[in-house]
């Protein structure tokens, strides 16, 4: 899992501030060091994959907040430094609110480049439960 070093609406004060419940121990708990590059992060997710599975493929999952919450420009640079690295396919976290139509093409230009799955973390379309959570 890669911490692309990216924000959220929720935590930039946009929508909100200090995250919501999935942010502590939750969204990214087991992702790398966001200090590190999106290729350092997939090397070490490979050694400790191939340690287990030496034939498995990678996947770039970019899990920690939202990943489409940037300019297309470095949201391109991330996706395609995971694409160089050779991995099987890219998987994106992020909220239905934060797809505008500039990410929307990125994402479908990637879509004809790799395997690619994105992860749209509603949590909830109950108002009551979002105020709960904190969800933005």
């Amino acid at each position: 899992m890669i911490d692309a070093g990216l924000s959220c609406p929720n935590i930039d004060g946009t929508c909100g501030v200090g995250g919501c419940i999935f942010c502590d121990g939750g969204s990214g708990y087991f992702t790398q060091d966001k200090a590190f590059s999106v290729t350092e992060q997939l090397q070490a997710e490979k050694v400790r994959i191939h340690k287990k599975s030496p034939e498995s493929k990678i996947i770039a999952y970019f899990q920690t907040h939202t990943n489409t919450y940037a300019s297309v420009e470095k949201l391109r640079a991330l996706y395609e430094e995971a694409l160089a690295f050779g991995v099987y396919g890219v998987s994106i976290a992020t909220r239905p609110d934060c797809i505008g139509e500039n990410a929307l093409s990125l994402l479908k230009e990637l879509n004809g480049k790799t395997h690619l799955t994105v992860e749209l973390g509603l949590q909830s379309s109950n108002d009551e439960t979002a105020a709960r959570i904190h969800r933005g």
